[in-house]
């Protein structure tokens, strides 16, 4: 809107609500002031009227029926309970005969009040009272022109000092309809460089995932032709091997695997990120696939010496709906790191359960060294890793974690880190027990109510 037409705006404004004040101003105490002192006057009318009637009454008591013939006393006797000489009083008998009329009619503006005059149940009578309001008149006079002066003087009060607040307001808006007009022009420009690198960033997301689509037969192709030939020369298909030709051969297989699961790790990562994971979902007991897992690292953990154990509670079976091999993943990437960052004499503890709300939660908890809040962040963002002791190495890749979490999420579940540096770090996944696109418990909140010590990863390692 122009700054003209804010300006004439605002002083319309200003002009009606000026006005409307003054007048308010000017009209409703004198409004106010003349209602009281009419309902002053009326009340105090009637209050004549009535104590004039019962005089009336009291005379026409004390005479019988002969009361009427013996008015002649009745000024003397009313002028001495109401000595007001303004005040004009008229009875009048009950077929409308003006028995006595006493005083002058007072002037205009009159009020006049009627009262019945009443003897043992009987009206005989009635008695009205007639006074002036030219004193009220007056007095309301004076205070309108009261009112009214101090109605002008506001009024012209507001047209003047007013005025000069409204034009330093326009100036003001003026100022700030600029600065907003520049506020616009940058966050619109900011706007068109965030879709820029929005659209670049899309481009280069889509060439990732492409590129992993298309390596994927590439890579994984060669590397099961380096397992299976490392699997004939191990086993000596074609004849045996001897001293150290055996030995390369099983670390020929045993490298190839673990190259195959990076791969195979990279890739379903990507899946995930891209939207194009599907999972397969079939009836599996949550208490048998965590005793597959655990005895995976039995030999790991004995080498390491430490302490692996399974808590499955009550050991009853816990049926869900999952797809297999992602929740084993997710289980083998916690155990695998749990058991590569807990140091020597250590222990770790797999923990699945149902809870109150529903849910089949896995717990793997050690004694590890334990993460900062800072390293937990880290630690959850493929491809990193968290620092080590450098005495201490470990192999990995920095997907296990990352993983681990997009799997959990994926069923609709939920992935949860508790750790502290010296404390251990404990690692929760929870999954519904019934299938993620039905009507599963998926919003409800997961209590961990198994009391268990808190345990550790140091950092997010691959399988």
């Amino acid at each position: 809107m122009p700054e003209q037409a804010i300006m004439s705006r605002l002083l319309e404004v200003s002009h009606r609500y000026a006005v409307i004040i003054a007048v308010s101003i000017a009209l409703l105490p004198a409004l106010v002031f003349g209602l009281f002192e009419y309902r002053t006057a009326a009340e105090v009318t009637r209050f004549k009227a009535v104590i004039a009637a019962n005089t009336v009454a009291r005379f026409a008591f004390a005479n019988g029926q002969q009361w009427k013939y013996a008015g002649h006393r009745l000024p003397e006797l009313l002028a001495r309970h109401d000595p007001d000489a303004m005040a004009r009083q008229v009875v009048r008998s009950a077929d409308g005969e003006i028995i006595i009329d006493i005083g002058t009619p007072p002037p205009a503006p009159t009020l006049s009040v009627t009262a019945p005059v009443r003897e043992r149940g009987r009206v005989l009578a009635s008695l009205t009272t007639t006074i002036s309001l030219q004193g009220m008149v007056r007095d309301l006079s004076v205070f309108g022109m009261i009112t009214v002066s101090l109605a002008v003087l506001f009024y012209a009060f507001l047209r003047r000092f007013p005025l000069r607040g409204l034009h330093q307001a326009v100036q003001a808006i003026r100022e700030a309809e600029h600065a907003l007009r520049d506020q616009v022009a940058l966050k619109e420009a900011a706007l068109h460089n965030a879709n820029v690198e929005r659209v670049r960033a899309e481009r280069a997301g889509q060439a990732k995932s492409e590129f992993l689509a298309n390596m994927s037969h590439d890579l994984r192709t060669p590397l099961n032709a380096i397992i299976g030939f490392s699997d004939m020369m191990r086993l000596g298909i074609y004849g045996p091997m001897e001293g150290k030709y055996d030995e390369y051969a099983n670390d020929i297989k045993a490298s190839g695997e673990h190259l195959l699961s990076l791969v195979n790790e990279i890739l379903d990562l990507a899946k995930i990120e891209s939207g194009h994971q599907s999972l397969q979902l079939e009836e599996v007991d949550g208490v048998s696939l965590a005793a597959e897992c655990t005895r995976l690292f039995t030999t790991m953990a004995r080498d390491k010496r430490i302490s692996l154990s399974l808590d499955t509670g009550d050991g009853v079976a816990i049926p869900a709906s999952l797809d297999r091999l992602r929740v084993r993943q997710v289980l083998v990437n916690l155990l695998s790191n749990a058991v590569k960052f807990t140091p020597e004499g250590g222990a770790v503890t797999c923990r699945v359960r149902r809870d109150a709300a529903g849910w089949l939660v896995y717990t793997v908890s050690d004694t590890g060294p334990g993460m900062s809040a800072d390293e937990l962040r880290l630690a959850l963002e493929p491809f990193q890793r968290v620092a080590m002791d450098p005495t201490h190495t470990v192999e990995g890749t920095g997907l296990g974690l990352p993983l681990a979490k997009a799997l959990t999420e994926l069923h609709k579940g939920r992935f949860e880190i508790d750790s502290k540096p010296g404390a251990g770090t404990k690692c929760t996944a929870s999954f519904a027990l019934r299938d993620s696109a039905g009507t599963g418990p998926v919003d409800t909140p997961v209590r961990d109510d198994t009391p268990a010590p808190k345990a550790a990863r140091k950092a997010a390692a691959g399988a």
